[in-house]
């Protein structure tokens, strides 16, 4: 399963994260502000980060940039209940999630950047290998045409 990293300075958030990931099984670690972020992303591996964007020491689009300037692949979720997001740019790693729109569509946002079919193309992505390449050695592999 993934290990997921949650910056976030309000506790009830954190603890709806936590609590629907550790049911799926995935490992979550937490912390309450961007400094402790940006520490431990440079620590440790993680598949997922989460980020609140309005926090007290630093803020999550600089929690951002730092997790950019590292990794430019690691699927990255940015929250908040008062940033307007026509100030963010979306990338097929980076995504905006209102707090105020409910924790439906954080955890429905969640899900799509967790699933294994998700993960490989970004994977494949970030190798430079086309999805039509993946098919083409799918059916090399198991001697089946690939229409």
């Amino acid at each position: 399963m993934a290990k997921v990293l949650i910056v976030d300075d309000t506790q009830v958030i954190r603890d709806v994260v936590i609590k629907f990931l550790a049911k799926d099984g995935h490992e979550v670690r937490s912390v309450v502000n961007g400094k402790q972020g940006i520490e431990l992303f440079q620590k440790e591996q993680f598949d997922l980060v989460l980020t609140d964007v309005v926090m007290p020491d630093i803020s999550g689009l600089e929690v951002l940039a730092a997790i950019r300037k590292v990794n430019k692949e690691i699927p990255v979720i940015v929250m908040s209940a008062t940033f307007n997001p026509l100030k963010f740019k979306e990338t097929s790693n980076t995504a905006f999630v209102s707090k105020t729109g409910g924790i439906n569509r954080l955890i429905d946002t969640i899900r799509i950047y967790l699933t294994p079919a998700s993960a490989q193309k970004r994977e494949a992505a970030s190798r430079g290998v086309s999805f039509r390449s993946i098919i083409g050695r799918l059916a090399e592999v198991t001697g089946r045409s690939q229409s």
